[in-house]
């Protein structure tokens, strides 16, 4: 059997259907995709670290993460047949690729998942902040305002709902730099070039940056949808570009405003008032938008897994002519999910729907602290799915003689790898010592604290 995943040549030209994407909706899908609620704990990041450390670990965590974006561009030209990023891993590694990209990215999916709920329990707190409820109590009543729109099994225009929602976190943004404004610097405010702190302290701000700047598994469903893949990496540039300059903006003013005192929720630099109540309407539509989306691939995966005919078709069973890599005479071919052609009954879609829901649920009142929240999601889970795996996929695709790499490449790789473990341990090591604080000094899961407690 020939060990060739590369795709047929009519496939290895790179180019699209002519129905798809042109490169200007790509950028905009590129920023919606990136610019979430990853940028809300930024500024709050560089105040941990001081100016100096905080923009140089920014730009560069920025730029490692356009670069492992670029390596998976360039996975994609090699394999053309690759749509997703589980194709990718099947591709480099195998079945043990395939698992381990499929395992990342649904743990990923999930944690964005408990924390849109815990930021949508949040905003509603905020719209209606003369009502004073315990934070679990306005989690119960998001998940029942959410409920019916995850019931939707199939989502048309989801280039449109991405936008939307990307729109309006800038909206939110807008209003938060009008209070910056507004506010002005208080007297007394001091910044400085480099914080003294713990080193603790630092890996809980690289790993903020890191879930910030990671969406690695979202850039090939853009190249998918595009109408010219090849044009692909001046997309990226050009969002990239409009990004770094966001975050860099957003961060630096909430620092130079606030000092070290800046909210680790840069919305709460609103008070109480219209503003903030406008503010918080956007941001949950935001997050209703990115939770139904989410739901939609975490749904669909949990019935593949459980239904016996759906999972047979996306597996290979019995019931599938050609799947996961070789068709019927034996010779490798790209995968296909023919499950994807078995609609999903409404029973088994409610189910799932209140099975990730409730899990969700719990996820975000065990950690009810977004900055924690973020903290572990950018170290143990961001760092691989953003710069570790692409690094081993490009590896092992060198080594069978895929993707071109040079000796000093092949360096810069394994250093991204060492990068990713050293992140994944310190990151999650110090993450959990400030969430142990937090639960000490704030409460613990499901206690009564206040809302705006929760967002320290």
């Amino acid at each position: 059997m020939k060990d060739d995943r590369r795709g047929t040549k009519d496939q290895e030209s790179g180019v699209a259907p002519a129905v798809g994407l042109s490169m200007w909706q790509a950028n905009f899908l590129l920023i919606a995709a990136v610019v979430g609620l990853g940028i809300m704990a930024l500024p709050h990041s560089i105040a941990k670290i001081g100016w100096f450390p905080g923009i140089v670990i920014l730009g560069s965590v920025f730029y490692l993460n356009l670069y492992t974006g670029m390596l998976l561009w360039r996975l994609r030209m090699v394999y053309p047949s690759a749509l997703t990023y589980t194709h990718i891993g099947w591709h480099a590694m195998g079945q043990t690729g395939k698992r381990l990209a499929q395992v990342v990215t649904l743990i990923q999916l999930f944690m964005l998942e408990a924390t849109y709920l815990l930021v949508n329990a949040q905003s509603l707190a905020a719209v209606f902040y003369e009502v004073d409820l315990c934070k679990p109590t306005w989690g119960i009543f998001m998940s029942l305002l959410l409920l019916p729109f995850v019931q939707i099994r199939t989502l048309q225009n989801v280039s449109a709902l991405s936008i939307l929602s990307g729109v309006m976190v800038c909206l939110v943004l807008i209003l938060c730099l009008v209070e910056m404004a507004l506010h002005g610097r208080a007297p007394g405010v001091q910044t400085v070039w480099v914080e003294e702190d713990k080193p603790f302290v630092w890996f809980t701000a690289i790993s903020s940056m890191v879930f910030a700047c990671g969406s690695q598994f979202v850039y090939l469903e853009v190249m998918s949808e595009m109408q010219h893949v090849r044009e692909f990496p001046s997309s990226m540039k050009r969002a990239g570009s409009f990004i770094l300059f966001a975050y860099m903006s957003i961060s630096a003013a909430g620092y130079w405003t606030y000092g070290r005192s800046i909210s680790s929720y840069i919305v709460d630099v609103i008070p109480n008032g219209p503003l903030r109540r406008v503010a918080n309407v956007f941001m949950l539509i935001h997050t209703m938008v990115s939770y139904i989306l989410m739901s939609q691939v975490l749904c669909s995966t949990l019935i593949k897994l459980f239904n016996p005919i759906k999972r047979s078709l996306s597996d290979g069973g019995p019931m599938a002519t050609a799947a996961d890599g070789e068709d019927e005479e034996g010779e490798e071919t790209p995968m296909v999910d023919k499950a994807s052609n078995v609609p999903p009954s409404r029973e088994d879609w409610l189910i799932a729907s209140m099975v990730v829901m409730l899990a969700a649920y719990l996820v975000a009142n065990l950690i009810p602290f977004f900055e924690d929240l973020t903290i572990l999601i950018g170290a143990l889970i961001g760092g691989p799915i953003s710069l570790g795996l692409p690094a081993l996929f490009a590896l092992h695709s060198n080594s069978q003689g895929g993707l071109e790499s040079s000796p000093r490449e092949r360096r810069v790789l394994y250093c991204i790898l060492g990068f990713t473990l050293v992140v994944m341990v310190l990151g999650f090591a110090s993450g959990m010592d400030s969430l142990f604080h937090k639960w000490d000094t704030l409460g613990y899961p499901f206690e009564c604290h206040c809302v705006e407690c929760t967002t320290l």
